[in-house]
């Protein structure tokens, strides 16, 4: 991971600048040690290190000043007096950071690891508490690598939260059907939801699927988090463990999705037309009941006065000004849109193993909003 940033910042200046290190640091630390990475630094050469990252900061030489700082984030001590904090290791990642930014508009991969080093593992169960302190205490030795991080910590105490986080930091393409991502989101799923239920499960759907939305869809599953919240909600409902709307999980989906609406209507669509995902009749009623809850919402917010007025309606609209003619013919395509998914709908209820009495109303549900959709893109016709 440094050996990386490291690359990224001897392509940003010539062989002359980095000479121009070496030079300037044999002359601060009596030696040429501050060129090699983890080299042992004395007292007096940390000190007269940290005093050349300053004279680079205040001259706005940033790239040469993120080199020194990440030197002393690197070094080893020669001695249990001048050993680096954890803390302090932090710090001086942190200034390299700002320094190699103030250079380059281009996020290194350096500042992903200060991410990552922030989360320390932790533990409550007693005879965990020696590894906890055994890895705390290796932390803060060293530098470690985003594998090293994974593997070594992140993994052996079911940080999935944080796995995520790398995986998508490091643009993991390590299988192509994405089982491991898969897999991780289904143990922070389960996690989440022993800790504090569907609620909880949303949350952290909200927290950490905006934040890596859109991607390419390997990093946020949504038909896996669909399925796996949808099951767990009607579960737990039908158990009495704890009360959960039909809207609960979607609306976490939209969340996630930053507000847009088709990615989570497909990802239901492909749930309930699919073959390959067994789904009993009970479930597919509820999925229908949580369909009909956003199509609903989206085709209010078509009705707003402007578009952009409801979180929904805000998603789809373009940027820049548009056009009467335009807004009119994107809320045609979207009523049209809404209709045809009603009609197919319908048709799904009706095909349930269920009494008529369960699914009466999910089917006069859809049959109300195609016919208000139809009555309203009528009545703007004329």
């Amino acid at each position: 991971m440094v050996n990386i940033f490291l690359t990224t910042l001897q392509g940003w200046k010539s062989c002359s600048i980095f000479l121009e290190v070496r030079a300037l640091s044999a002359l601060t630390s009596g030696a040429s040690t501050l060129g090699h990475s983890g080299a042992p630094f004395s007292a007096y050469q940390t000190k007269y290190t940290e005093l050349l990252a300053r004279y680079y900061v205040l001259k706005s030489q940033h790239v040469l000043a993120a080199h020194v700082l990440l030197r002393l984030a690197e070094r080893r001590s020669n001695g249990l007096a001048n050993l680096p904090t954890l803390d302090q290791r932090r710090q001086y990642l942190r200034n390299a950071v700002i320094q190699a930014k103030s250079a380059s508009d281009s996020d290194d991969e350096l500042e992903g690891v200060v991410c990552k080093l922030e989360s320390a593992p932790n533990s409550s169960v007693a005879e965990f508490q020696q590894t906890v302190k055994e890895k705390a205490k290796e932390l803060s030795l060293d530098l470690k690598s985003i594998t090293q991080l994974y593997n070594e910590y992140a993994v052996p105490f079911e940080l999935w939260e944080i796995c995520l986080e790398m995986l998508y930091f490091a643009s993991y393409f390590g299988d192509t059907d994405s089982s491991i991502v898969r897999d991780t989101w289904a143990r922070l799923m389960d996690q989440a939801l022993s800790n504090g239920g569907i609620a909880e499960a949303c949350l952290v759907l909200k927290r950490i699927g905006s934040h890596v939305y859109p991607g390419d869809g390997a990093v946020l599953p949504l038909d896996t988090l669909c399925l796996h919240l949808e099951k767990a909600a009607l579960d737990r409902l039908v158990s009495g463990v704890e009360i959960v709307g039909d809207e609960d999980v979607a609306r976490a989906l939209l969340a996630a999705c930053k507000g847009s609406v088709e990615p989570v209507l497909n990802t239901y669509d492909q749930l309930l037309s699919s073959g390959a995902v067994l789904l009993s009749p009970t479930l597919k009623l509820r999925l229908l009941r949580v369909v009909l809850v956003v199509l609903g919402e989206w085709a209010g917010s078509i009705s707003a006065r402007r578009m952009g007025s409801s979180p929904i309606g805000a998603s789809l609209v373009l940027r820049g000004t548009l056009s009467l003619d335009q807004r009119t013919a994107i809320n045609h395509g979207i009523r049209d849109k809404i209709t045809s998914a009603a009609n197919r709908y319908m048709t799904e209820v009706r095909r349930l193993a269920l009494l008529q009495s369960q699914t009466e109303a999910v089917y006069r549900g859809f049959k109300d909003l195609e016919a208000s959709l139809l009555t309203s893109f009528t009545y703007e016709r004329f």
